[in-house]
């Protein structure tokens, strides 16, 4: 069984997603800058630390969790690795899959990208970030 990795372009879909959340603590910044409610060292503090947590998340964070991802298909199974501290190594016998979803939301489909969730009658799997002729046939290779 040979592992693959998903595109590399994942941490690009990722780093997108993270962006538009951080909206949110953009306008809270702004408010609690524009608005005398609160001392403004409060304000300091909180735009440093959500300033240096995006930082983290988008340099360190997201190119490790994408480095320790892999996936297989077998004869008789679907394997997946991921985790940082801790590896999770999960296994889906073929013969339990009982559907198959492929999802692609608006980042995924201009990277090219497509993320496969696989279910079975204890759980699901998901792959993230392969792309979409991949996974394509991923999923007639399954079915």
């Amino acid at each position: 069984m040979e592992f693959k990795q998903p595109d590399r372009r994942v941490i690009l879909c990722w780093a997108v997603y993270t962006l538009c959340a951080a909206v949110i603590p953009i306008v809270a910044s702004i408010v609690l800058y524009a608005l005398p409610l609160l001392p403004e060292w409060v304000s300091h503090i909180f735009t440093f630390l959500w300033i240096s947590t995006l930082t983290i998340v988008l340099a360190v964070y997201y190119p490790l969790r994408y480095r320790r991802m892999r996936y297989a298909v077998g004869r008789e199974s679907i394997v997946t690795v991921r985790g940082m501290l801790f590896s999770v190594y999960r296994r889906m016998p073929l013969s339990a899959v009982r559907h198959i979803t492929t999802l692609r939301g608006p980042i995924e489909r201009m990277t090219g990208l497509t993320s496969v969730l696989i279910s079975a009658t204890g759980g699901h799997l998901l792959i993230e970030g392969i792309a979409a002729d991949e996974a394509d046939k991923l999923t007639k290779a399954l079915l």
